[in-house]
Order: structure tokens, then C-alpha cells, then sequence
């Protein structure tokens, strides 16, 4: 859910078998998947049009943490999410929908943790 906890960013539909790569590292058999900053990566997760803000919103999160944080580091932790969540986008159906998530996302009202790491 968002951080004002009313709009769902992802949904899955099987957390005990996550598909991001390299998902059986941290998550073991018969645990559920925690790593929501790994949903735009994973074939389980479900995006719904009402978090395209959100994802436009991570999106510009993660190219400004690349600004402040080491490259190598930045690339470990953050380039495959955020090659998924821009997976996301460009692939969404309805284009009209991602030009105004992107316009949404510059709002104060969708502001998201810059380090999430997931395991919530």
C-alpha cells in the first residue's frame, strides 16, 4: 500500500514463489516475499493504474539517489528495480494514463522512502 495507506501499489498473486532474479537468495521455500521493491521485476506482481504515479515517483526517486550515492552501489542495489518499474511504464497500455502519472508524481502527495530495500 502507499504510504498514506489507501491505494495499493502492487498486488501478487503467489508471494511463496516470487520470479525477480535471484528471489531464492533471500527468500526461502514456504516464506512469503516481502521485497516490494523487487514487484516490478517479478511475473507475480499486479500493477494497477491508480500506482502509475507512484511508479513515475520511484522512478525519478532512484535517478536522483544515483546522484548521491556511489555508482557501483547505486547499480547492487537500485538499476534492475529501476529498469523494471521503467519497464512498467513503458509498456502500459493506455499512454494518455503514464503522461499524467508523470506529471502526478512531481506532486507532494506521492512521496515514497528513497532507500527502500523491501522485507517490510
Amino acid at each position: 500500500m502507499s504510504p498514506a495507506g489507501q491505494t495499493y501499489i502492487a498486488a501478487c498473486t503467489n508471494a511463496l514463489a516470487p520470479t525477480w532474479p535471484g528471489a531464492e537468495k533471500f527468500v526461502g521455500a514456504g516464506e512469503r516475499c516481502r521485497f516490494f521493491n523487487r514487484c516490478s521485476m517479478c511475473d507475480k506482481a499486479i500493477i494497477f493504474k491508480e500506482a502509475l504515479p507512484w511508479v513515475a515517483r520511484r522512478i525519478h526517486d532512484l535517478d536522483d539517489l544515483r546522484l548521491i550515492i556511489p555508482t557501483p552501489e547505486w547499480a547492487i542495489n537500485y538499476e534492475d528495480e529501476r529498469a523494471g518499474w521503467q519497464w512498467v511504464l513503458d509498456n502500459w497500455s493506455n499512454r494518455k494514463e503514464v503522461s499524467e502519472s508523470e506529471v502526478l508524481a512531481r506532486t507532494d502527495a506521492y512521496i515514497l522512502p528513497r532507500i527502500m530495500r523491501g522485507a517490510a
